[in-house]
């Protein structure tokens, strides 16, 4: 319950899959495909989250003397 609003209402429109992803745009009336930018059949949260590399955010990798990025 310390989160912010706005944390909250970003995971509970993840959490109930809607979202402005295009399989959801489609939906609406609000897009012409769900067809992702990476080239991907579907644009919905678990190919945005798990799959697609142009929405991932940089990842952190370690460094052979151990460190960060």
């Amino acid at each position: 319950m310390t989160l912010p609003r706005r944390a909250w209402v970003r995971l509970n429109r993840l959490r109930t899959a809607v979202v402005r992803l295009r399989s959801c745009l489609l939906k609406w009336g609000m897009a012409s495909s769900a067809a992702c930018e990476c080239g991907a059949e579907e644009q919905t949260i678990d190919h945005v989250v798990l799959q697609c590399l142009i929405h991932q955010p940089p990842r952190w990798t370690a460094r052979p003397d151990g460190s960060g990025r």
